[in-house]
């Protein structure tokens, strides 16, 4: 009896991490809005879009994991490490790229997200021939 609260505790726990995971490129956005201080009209005219567009892999992730049923533990992996690839693509822009072009900047953030994924994606894969081995 006592394992099902447990399991339900479990569960809203894992959901919590996953909308906070899902949640962190509009985080991002927000202070590169803060950062650049275009204001709160920018911020809420474009928050939206920009959102969507950072956090595409991360409901993709969520959406596959519960398609083909990934391990709780596989999706707060990838989820951790398109977070960080996140963090990494916005440091490259503030450091190479001119404000004015920063727009432009991000169309190569989908080819970025779709390598991070399929290195993911091996990893799993190296993991689970290492376990059968």
């Amino acid at each position: 009896m006592q394992e099902k609260p447990a399991k339900a505790v479990s569960f809203i726990r894992y959901c919590f991490l996953i909308v906070v995971l899902a949640a962190f490129p509009a985080v991002v956005y927000i202070a590169t809005v803060w950062y650049r201080d275009l204001g709160h009209d920018y911020l809420f005219m474009w928050l939206p879009s920009n959102y969507l567009y950072m956090a595409t892999p991360h409901w993709l992730t969520v959406l596959v994991g519960i398609v083909f049923s990934i391990r709780r533990v596989k999706i707060i992996l990838t989820l951790t490490v398109l977070d960080v690839v996140l963090i990494i693509f916005q440091a490259g822009i503030f450091a190479f790229v001119t404000p004015r072009e920063s727009g432009l900047a991000w169309v190569l953030y989908i080819p970025v997200w779709m390598i991070a994924l399929v290195a993911v994606y091996i990893h799993s894969l190296a993991m689970a021939r290492r376990a059968s081995a």
